[in-house]
């Protein structure tokens, strides 16, 4: 009986004694451990009446670990007070990296460092600015060293930073890894080691003077003073070029650091913008829009069609015409097409100043014309748009093959006999399949006359027999 006692005796002190165990543990890691402290020092920061707080981490200013106690030189904790927005921040300060997925006030990431002599808390980015004694462990206990990360704001941050020569910068320092790929210009399948990095690094401050940069077929419009800027990691060299020296040395795979930044573009850019002063739209918009920094909406060089000959690559020579994609913004109706010609176009979004987005230049007499313009202009080549290039679906082509046959004839009667059915062509958008839709243009109406019926197979039979 005795041992039986003594033994629950034993148990009783041993479960006890990890009560208090715990008990310790808890109050260390208690989220309210220092909550008056920090409190007070961020005094007429905090708005709310209801301030969220987590304590995370306390120690000395020599790194040391808190006494018992005692009242530690630094706390580092989360709080947020006064409102959240739902965005995630992402953050690179020294060598750690820090993200939450709200913005907290006052302090965006919500992380803190109270400074107990000072009565006065620290944003992470004002405690590495102002050299806070062992910040390091604050930042390791807040966020992850960037060699424990994979992301866009770290990816070869270190070593890059390292071939600059920014290790121990003070001034800020903007880094985004933008994309990896290979030699042959392909973007590096995940888990695959890449030959290239496209990277954007800045250290300090920059101009906010914005002018157009062009680099081959390339043009961004950005600040006259980043520093470097935009810059190609080459793993294997273990070396950093400019985008400008990549394009130059003719880099393997260069066109894809190069897509990452601009846009392809532009022999005629400056022509285009001409053009679009003169239009209604521009006039409409030159009031609310920054025209000298950002001169378009979109803009993009298709193809230059030069002696019978198209190629998506800037000519050597002066091309006969330059087929343009572009526009000064978005208008209703969201949905549209155009006939021009043989062929139908359609248009999700309706562009300004024409719907449909395609214009035409050409150098010989400096004009800039809408792709309609041009194709009832004549315009030498117009055509190619269409056969070529594969702009648009071919009126009359009922079975979708691309060809006007008297199969097309055939089909329409069918599908009129309710013998076929005829599915809508791709880009049809979901409108009615081959009667015109509220918005929509079917392409087995031939005669475009609004309707499918037998006249439209005998239209593509004339044509076919060249009876007009």
């Amino acid at each position: 009986m005795k041992r039986l006692l003594s033994s629950v005796l034993v148990l009783v002190m041993l479960f006890s004694v990890t009560l208090v165990a715990s008990a310790e543990e808890t109050n260390e890691t208690s989220d309210e451990l220092y909550k008056d402290v920090v409190f007070e020092a961020f005094g007429d920061m905090i708005k709310s009446d209801y301030p969220k707080y987590r304590y995370i981490y306390s120690y000395n200013a020599d790194g040391s670990t808190v006494d018992e106690g005692e009242t530690p030189d630094y706390i580092v904790g989360w709080l947020n007070s006064g409102g959240t927005a739902w965005a995630v921040v992402e953050r690179v300060i020294g060598d750690y990296y820090f993200t939450y997925g709200c913005i907290c006030q006052p302090f965006d990431l919500g992380y803190f460092i109270c400074s107990t002599k000072e009565n006065k808390c620290y944003s992470l980015d004002d405690a590495w600015e102002c050299k806070l004694p062992n910040v390091e462990i604050a930042f390791a206990k807040a966020g992850k060293h960037i060699d424990e990360i994979d992301n866009e704001y770290t990816l070869y941050r270190s070593r890059v930073l390292s071939i600059l020569g920014w290790e121990d910068t003070e001034e800020t320092i903007r880094y985004n890894c933008l994309g990896e790929y290979n030699a042959d210009g392909t973007e590096t399948v995940e888990g695959a080691t890449p030959d290239y990095a496209m990277i954007f690094a800045h250290k300090g401050a920059w101009t906010e003077d914005i002018e157009p940069h062009v680099i081959g077929n390339y043009c961004w419009y950005g600040s006259t003073g980043y520093d470097p800027g935009y810059i190609v990691y080459s793993l294997a060299e273990d070396k950093i070029y400019t985008l400008r020296e990549a394009y130059n040395d003719d880099l393997p795979g260069v066109e894809f650091a190069l897509g990452k930044v601009g846009t392809k573009v532009t022999l005629y850019a400056p022509e285009f913008e001409e053009y679009l002063k003169t239009t209604s739209a521009y006039k409409e918009l030159a009031s609310s829009w920054d025209f000298d920094a950002y001169p378009w909406y979109s803009y993009k060089e298709v193809y230059y069609y030069t002696d019978g000959k198209e190629t998506d690559e800037m000519p050597e020579a002066t091309p006969d015409y330059v087929l343009i994609d572009g526009t000064l913004n978005m208008s209703s109706p969201s949905f549209s097409y155009g006939v021009i010609g043989d062929y139908v176009l359609f248009c999700e979004n309706c562009g300004n100043p024409d719907c449909l987005g395609y214009f035409v230049y050409t150098p010989e007499d400096g004009k800039v014309r809408t792709l309609k313009e041009a194709y009832d202009a004549g315009v030498e080549g117009i055509g190619n748009v269409f056969t070529d290039l594969g702009l648009g679906l071919r009126m009359g082509d009922a079975d979708g093959d691309g060809r006007l046959t008297i199969k097309d004839a055939t089909y329409i009667q069918k599908y009129l006999a309710k013998v076929e059915d005829i599915d809508p062509p791709a880009g049809f958008m979901g409108h009615d399949a081959y009667g015109k839709g509220p918005d929509g243009i079917s392409v087995a109406d031939f005669d475009v006359n609004g309707k499918v019926n037998i006249k439209d197979a005998t239209a593509i039979q004339k044509r076919l027999a060249k009876v007009e």
